[in-house]
């Protein structure tokens, strides 16, 4: 028992790991709310930005296509 309350003791008198001290509760709030903003922002762009590389990489494989079938009847004419 002894020991178990001197444990206690000692974690008590300790300063808190993986606590933040950020002063004002609000100024930490705002600031998450600030992050929180920015990360669905960020989403919103990421998201944006994959449906236009999805229909690049489309065109761009429609091209391709077109490329290859015009070298092959180019070919065949030329043979």
């Amino acid at each position: 028992m002894q020991r178990l309350e001197k444990a206690a003791d000692t974690l008590s008198s300790r300063p808190n790991q993986g606590s933040l001290d950020m002063g004002d509760g609000s100024a930490a709030q705002a600031e998450l709310d600030s992050l929180r903003v920015e990360n669905q922002l960020l989403r919103q762009e990421l998201l944006e930005l994959t449906e236009a590389h999805d229909a690049l990489k489309q065109r761009t494989e429609a091209v391709s296509g077109r490329l290859d079938k015009t070298i092959n009847e180019i070919s065949t004419i030329l043979e």
